[in-house]
């Protein structure tokens, strides 16, 4: 992309050639370390024009990135001076920029753009809203604490656990809140959602997710990590539906921990999880194959949001939660039954077709259509 943008030569800068990389690529070998750096440097500066273009350098909520630029004392003495300084929108432009190249690297923004079609600066407000929401800096802070006290291994595999939830979040704003999202709007609307989550997520979990949480913890338990740190990073996984959680409570006026605990009670009966596991292990030779491994993994997450509400719209004056899922269960008996036998059929034997996967989504589908008539 930088090259055919006629931002990058990869003579000038001694990068490989296509011939050279497809030898590496025979060989599973990657850049290295100052070519990857080469590259950061380029997608910063990339990243940086396309901000500096936009309107995000204009938003209020980014004024913070702005004031934190200046040393403390500055801070206090002139903040009126700092937040009219002739230099603002570059400062806020390249102060985001580093953060985000420098935590998610430099092919990120670009790789979101191939999935969504959005431009930078959207992508950019996308991924300020989710870092903000989840308060990822104090995460990040307390994992970056642990210099030289854990192997640098460990640290890393806990922010790259970070960078999953990261890019699933971006993406999520992506989908949902469209290119002109509202920063400051979104944080508001989400936060005290997300924080309720977070707080009741063991409670929320069913028994067997809570067990896989603590088996995902043990490496870094044994590393040295302390253990809330450790099962805080082990949990992300189970974020990846916080915000359609969050959207489905404060649509029907419903405590976050109730809607959750259906949420994750339905994925459970349709094993999505585990669909979602598998379409993840699926070798993918192709750069479209890849693409569609994660659309299907998309899929699922709607169809579990899709058979949730369903599910909760099902509820009526039912106030114990336990027998909410169940009822529907038994009022869509054929439908629910089709799928179960499909299931079956998928679990008697490996999964290693993408095709798989979408047959069981679109079995899925028909149950959510079956139900919702």
């Amino acid at each position: 992309m930088l090259e055919k943008s006629d931002r990058l030569n990869r003579d000038v800068e001694f990068l490989p050639d296509d011939e050279t990389l497809i030898e590496r690529a025979t060989t599973r070998q990657g850049l290295a370390a100052s070519e990857t750096g080469v590259l950061m440097s380029y997608a910063k500066i990339w990243v940086y024009d396309e901000l500096l273009s936009s309107s995000l350098p204009d938003d209020n909520f980014l004024k913070v990135e702005l004031v934190e630029y200046f040393p403390t004392p500055l801070r206090k003495r002139f903040l009126k001076g700092i937040e009219n300084h002739r230099l603002r929108r570059e400062i806020i432009a390249s102060m985001v920029t580093n953060s985000l190249i420098n935590r998610m690297g430099g092919h990120f923004v670009y790789g979101l753009m191939e999935r969504t079609g959005m431009t930078p600066d959207a992508i950019v407000r996308a991924y300020v809203i989710a870092w903000t929401v989840f308060n990822f800096r104090d995460l990040w802070a307390a994992i970056e604490a642990l210099d030289n006290k854990v192997p640098t291994a460990t640290q890393t595999a806990m922010l790259l656990d970070i960078n999953h939830l990261m890019e699933w979040s971006t993406l999520w704003f992506l989908r949902h809140c469209g290119a002109d999202m509202d920063i400051g709007r979104l944080v508001k609307e989400f936060t005290k959602g997300i924080g309720d989550l977070l707080c009741g997520l063991s409670a929320a979990l069913p028994a067997h997710y809570r067990e896989d949480a603590y088996d995902r913890a043990r490496p870094y338990l044994d590393s040295g990590v302390p253990e809330v740190l450790a099962l805080k990073v082990a949990n992300l996984v189970n974020l990846f539906s916080a915000y359609d959680i969050v959207r489905l409570a404060l649509g029907r006026k419903m405590p976050v921990i109730d809607v959750a605990r259906i949420y994750f009670a339905t994925g459970t009966r349709f094993h999505l999880g585990r669909l979602r596991a598998a379409t993840e292990r699926v070798e993918t030779q192709t750069h479209w194959q890849r693409l569609a491994a994660a659309a299907l993994v998309e899929e699922t997450y709607d169809h579990q949001l899709t058979l949730t509400s369903l599910v909760l719209d099902s509820a009526g004056g039912e106030r114990d939660k336990e027998k909410i899922l169940p009822a529907w269960e038994a009022a869509n008996k054929q439908a629910v039954d089709r799928v179960d036998r499909l299931l079956a059929d998928i679990g008697t034997s490996e999964i290693n077709d993408l095709s798989m996967i979408s047959v069981a989504g679109r079995q899925l589908r028909a149950l959510a259509s079956s139900a919702g008539a």
